[in-house]
């Protein structure tokens, strides 16, 4: 009998083990699939990644060795304690993706990877449900990434939506930053990881817990488990601006994610927390001696003042507004409304 059981449905199924595949099929599917992987000369900058799916789909026909039943032991015991700890803290009517895609998901670690060379440390490709860790187990970021891209495969659909991202792309850098911060959030203390610590996305993330705290982090969860961009989108037009601006923000969170230009995403960074923290003054007036002002104001700090750069950024944000509000910085920081860095 199988030992391991991955949940399915709210069920725990046992991993059964598959007939063995004919020889003569894997022979002829294998054949095809190496003359179609030919085609990744034509498309240089796909080129990569051609060739190494090609090896994945070859390596699912002729094995078994990336399903589950298969892994070793530690590798499916991480992806256990993933299940685990999403069970436990998102709602089950936000998990459909979850549980359609976890009996099929293939898995590899596979430091040797072509994509290594694109300065990737792993990747969940939606379209074949394959997830690929592409650094080695003992290091540090191993830990990260595959709860990363475990993370990617529970928010996607059948049809390539992942998260708030389209088929078309649209989406990745918010995608990408809130993925990111509930990593950080649910596993930081299992990967020895903290909003501290250097990360990927450090700057997406940023954005993605500002917008969170905007819209209101129950709907922001739920938006990216459901796949729902469109009700987030509706939601930042209610509160923050109209949908042409909505629009652009989204964009530009998108272009400077693929430039990796930090310098940008971090001034979307900074005016988006000027507004959170700008509303929130409006919200309960100027007196700083409120004491529900008081209440809300050091809870919004507790929940912002975790990532690496952000304390610096809170306080030249904060800086600003008190200026603006002359306000005194001194009788604020004797309050403890501002933490120590």
């Amino acid at each position: 009998m199988d030992k391991y059981k991955i949940v399915r449905e709210n069920k725990y199924n046992e991993i059964k083990t598959k007939p063995k595949k004919s020889n003569k099929v894997k022979i002829i599917i294998s054949y095809g699939i190496l003359c179609i992987s030919l085609n990744a000369f034509i498309n240089p900058k796909n080129f990569l990644q051609n060739i190494q799916n090609t090896y994945y789909f070859i390596n699912e026909f002729i094995s078994d060795k990336s399903e589950l039943n298969n892994l070793d032991s530690h590798i499916l015991q991480d992806i256990q304690y993933f299940e685990k700890q999403i069970l436990d803290i998102i709602p089950n009517e936000y998990l459909n993706n979850y549980y359609n895609n976890i009996s099929t998901l293939k898995y590899y670690n596979n430091p040797y990877d072509l994509r290594k060379f694109l300065n990737s440390a792993g990747y969940y490709d939606a379209k074949w449900n394959r997830l690929v860790n592409i650094t080695d187990y003992n290091s540090k970021q191993y830990g990260r990434v595959i709860f990363h891209e475990l993370m990617h495969m529970a928010s996607t659909t059948n049809n390539g939506m992942i998260g708030f991202m389209n088929k078309k792309g649209q989406g990745i850098g918010l995608m990408e930053g809130y993925t990111e911060y509930l990593v950080l959030k649910y596993f930081g203390k299992k990967i020895n990881y903290t909003f501290e610590n250097p990360h990927a996305y450090f700057v997406e993330v940023q954005i993605a817990r500002i917008i969170s705290l905007i819209i209101g982090e129950d709907k922001m969860l739920k938006y990216y488990f459901t796949n729902d961009m469109d009700n987030l989108k509706q939601n930042l037009c209610n509160i923050w601006g109209t949908k042409e601006e909505v629009d652009k923000l989204i964009a530009n969170i998108d272009e400077y994610t693929l430039k990796k230009d930090k310098e940008k995403l971090a001034s979307i960074s900074e005016s988006l927390m000027k507004y959170a923290y700008t509303d929130l003054i409006n919200n309960y007036g100027y007196n700083w001696g409120n004491s529900a002002y008081y209440f809300e104001y050091n809870n919004i700090l507790q929940k912002l003042c975790h990532n690496n750069n952000f304390g610096e950024l809170e306080l030249k944000v904060l800086s600003e507004i008190s200026e603006k509000l002359q306000l005194d910085k001194k009788l604020i920081k004797y309050r403890g409304m501002i933490p120590k860095y």
